[in-house]
């Protein structure tokens, strides 16, 4: 698939063209895992948003629901796309009640190899010390 994929696209047959374009079952299991950290973030924000219209606080960082799933991939997942997601994520659900803890991840992630999950981490940061 690779070698499809770096041909121009007007060398290839149609059938060439549909294979290159056919995410492989590697790259469709790391979409999955991007769409599970992104539905991870938004439950425990609609966790958290009821709870307040209850009346009640928001869920502690370390209680939420899979947190550290999304904090795991945001360290030690090789492609950056996944860390970026999770960076993306936490920013999502940010509240002042998780300010210290988030802010030390995202000042970790600054240091990441990748330019674009150094950049997601930038922005995160700015938006929480605001």
């Amino acid at each position: 698939v690779k070698d499809l994929r770096s041909k121009n696209k007007d060398e290839l047959t149609p059938e060439e063209k549909v294979k290159a374009e056919t995410p492989s079952p590697f790259e469709k299991a790391e979409i999955n895992k991007q769409y599970a950290i992104y539905t991870i973030g938004y439950l425990n924000e609609l966790l958290n948003n009821e709870l307040v219209a209850q009346n009640q606080k928001p869920v502690d960082i370390e209680a939420l629901p899979c947190i550290n799933t999304i904090v795991e991939a945001i360290k030690a997942n090789p492609n950056p796309v996944i860390r970026k997601s999770g960076i993306s994520t936490l920013s999502h659900i940010a509240r002042p009640e998780y300010k210290d803890t988030f802010k030390t991840i995202f000042e970790l992630a600054q240091a990441d190899e990748n330019t674009e999950v150094k950049e997601a981490a930038t922005s995160a940061l700015s938006l929480i010390n605001q």
